[in-house]
């Protein structure tokens, strides 16, 4: 199996969830929010999907890394987002994260 495809869907939806000065959430009125979910994709039709990711890294060295490879081997991928920081670019955990459960829920297939 190998992947073929990484992509981010954008996407707006309501929330009621706010962001504190301090990071954390709180309850409040209704907003227009933007969101985003990673898909990834396979040559055996399976996908991966988790909310979160940045087009800019996603779609970007991220993609260029997983296309082609097999998404079963989630600690090479994870070592190989790690090491970008060697070659001048800077992954955010979060980023890391979010591909590494969109890696896990597609072996959840």
């Amino acid at each position: 199996m190998k992947i073929t495809d990484v992509e981010v869907i954008s996407f707006r939806t309501i929330t009621r969830e706010h962001p504190s000065k301090w990071g954390y959430g709180y309850w409040g009125e209704e907003t227009e929010s933007g969101q985003s979910l990673i898909k990834i994709s396979t040559d055996e039709g399976l996908e991966g999907y988790m909310l979160g990711g940045n087009a800019r890294y996603i779609e970007g060295p991220i993609k260029r890394m997983l296309v082609g490879e097999n998404p079963l081997e989630r600690e090479k991928i994870w070592n190989w987002m790690d090491q970008l920081v060697t070659f001048g670019h800077s992954l955010p955990e979060s980023v890391m994260g979010a591909v590494d459960c969109a890696l896990w829920d597609l072996a959840g297939w």
